[in-house]
């Protein structure tokens, strides 16, 4: 099966898949579709199959409440379609109301699975049945893992459809009925989605053997994570989508994991995509930092004009000793990788919004080399 991956809108991806007449000449069309423009863009491609990765609090300033966008989702939904649900994430799998049928796909239980030490900035979500709390189990991604609502029967599912299990994070290896794969990524979100890509194959009939060549070969050319080596210092950069905390807690997930000695960059930004600018920073508080705050950490250094006293509040809420933190009040780069000289460590992480991204490269080019993940 050949397939053709186009870097546009919707109008743009039909315009360039269909002959001079107006005709769709492919196979499959699959879109990724904004969520706020999901309704208008049903109304002219009725589609019978609808994925959800999640519904989870993300850009705020143009989305308000992931409950606005889980209505906007649940008004398209009805019973000719088939959905394709996240069993760990509530909001996703309680559209399962409406559908015609749902396919809910998971992530096992797996070495970087965790749990939540109770505190006071932990939240939860109100069930989408009967609004009461939802209780996690354990958590693949911050907000997703096994639950249960603690006053209804809504739940996910003991069986769903498919489970990718048995996680190889050393070999990049995971199985799911029985074939193994050799993946590219073994990141979380990542793994949710090779699920999601799995169900869909399956219910489309699209043969094992073309799936899992199109998962082993899959390569992000977006992909946000890079090594950086630089004067003996082995720098670990994430870049992030700065506006929700999943993809936050994400990068430091990876860290809690490295109970070596380390030092933390942490460059959260004032977001200008569009007037008021952005600068609410409940995304750094919503996620769980107990298991960094209590590993090895010689030094944070937190950097960016207006936002950097709220990221180091944040932290000295957690636990952390003052004398650990540097806060550089500046949004000058240059200075604040100067200070990576100042750390005895060799083993140092850096996380940042994408703003920074082109100085921060800018600065390295000339002097190191950079490998990505």
């Amino acid at each position: 099966m050949k397939v053709q991956i186009c870097f546009g809108g919707v109008a743009t991806t039909l315009i360039k898949n269909s002959n001079i007449f107006g005709k769709f000449n492919k196979e499959f069309l699959v879109l990724e579709i904004d969520e706020r423009s999901i309704q208008k863009v049903h109304e002219q491609l009725p589609a019978k199959n609808l994925c959800i990765t999640n519904i989870s609090t993300d850009q705020v300033q143009r989305n308000g409440d992931p409950d606005f966008i889980y209505r906007k989702i649940n008004s398209i939904i009805n019973n000719e379609m088939t959905v394709f649900l996240n069993n760990e994430e509530p909001r996703s799998k309680g559209l399962e109301q409406n559908a015609g049928r749902a396919i809910y796909y998971s992530v096992g239980n797996n070495a970087h699975t965790s749990t939540k030490v109770e505190n006071f900035f932990n939240t939860t979500m109100p069930c989408p049945k009967c609004a009461a709390k939802i209780r996690f189990w354990n958590y693949n991604l911050s907000n997703m893992g096994k639950f249960k609502c603690t006053e209804c029967d809504f739940k996910s599912q003991e069986s769903p459809d498919v489970v990718i299990k048995d996680i190889d994070f050393d070999n990049n290896i995971i199985t799911c009925d029985g074939i193994q794969y050799n993946v590219q990524y073994t990141l979380p979100y990542y793994i949710y989605n090779y699920a999601l890509d799995i169900a869909v194959c399956k219910k489309l009939g699209i043969d094992e053997l073309e799936l899992k060549k199109a998962i082993e070969s899959f390569v992000n050319p977006l992909h946000r994570r890079e090594e950086i080596h630089y004067n003996g210092k082995e720098i670990k950069y994430f870049r992030m989508k700065q506006e929700n905390p999943e993809t936050l807690q994400n990068a430091l997930d990876t860290i809690r994991l490295d109970k070596t000695v380390k030092a933390i960059f942490i460059g959260l930004f004032v977001i200008k995509d569009f007037p008021p600018a952005y600068t609410n920073t409940f995304y750094f508080f919503d996620c769980d930092l107990n298991e960094i705050v209590q590993s090895e950490v010689e030094k944070y250094v937190i950097f960016s004009k207006t936002v950097s006293y709220d990221t180091a509040n944040r932290l000295v809420y957690a636990g952390v000793d003052k004398h650990k933190l540097v806060i550089m009040d500046v949004d000058d780069i240059s200075k604040v990788m100067e200070q990576i000289k100042n750390i005895e460590t060799n083993n140092i992480y850096i996380i940042t919004g994408m703003k920074p991204y082109k100085e921060i490269k800018k600065y390295f080019q000339t002097t190191v080399a950079v490998s990505e993940e």
